[in-house]
């Protein structure tokens, strides 16, 4: 269950895979623009260098991903929506993304949402921002 009031939200997981150990209460989530910068390797570069060849070669369909970001900007993986081919254990995406995706620092919490499509050996990342005016939708680069 969440709420929102105004782009602040009060809740916890958006996504049916909840993951445990992120300690932010309240958090702005991302509605109509990108208010929160990768510092370094993006997702995708995170999960190609360290993933087997083999969930490289096979993985296919979409994983959605809600990662918090504190004010120090350190990653926490909050709640994940699988709909690909491959069991979330062998992904290890929890800490993969705990402990190697970096950003700018931040005046606030943010949820940051990506929606990450893998088909063949391509790949398509998008960022999301969420409304209760729209739902869920794509997130202009900044």
């Amino acid at each position: 269950m969440f709420s929102f009031t105004g782009n602040v939200m009060f809740s916890q997981e958006l996504f049916p895979e909840k993951y445990e150990g992120c300690n932010m209460e309240r958090f702005v989530v991302e509605n109509d623009s990108v208010s929160v910068r990768v510092k370094s390797r993006s997702v995708n570069e995170i999960l190609a260098a360290n993933w087997d060849q083999d969930i490289i070669d096979s993985i296919r369909g979409i994983l959605t991903l809600q990662i918090l970001v504190n004010p120090g900007g350190y990653s926490c993986l909050l709640s994940v929506r699988n709909d690909t081919n491959m069991a979330l254990e062998r992904l290890n995406l929890k800490t993969l993304i705990d402990d190697n995706l970096e950003w700018d620092r931040t005046a606030e919490s943010v949820s940051a949402i990506f929606a990450i499509r893998f088909y063949g050996r391509e790949v398509e990342l998008k960022r999301l921002g969420l409304s209760g005016e729209k739902g869920f939708h794509v997130l202009s680069p900044p």
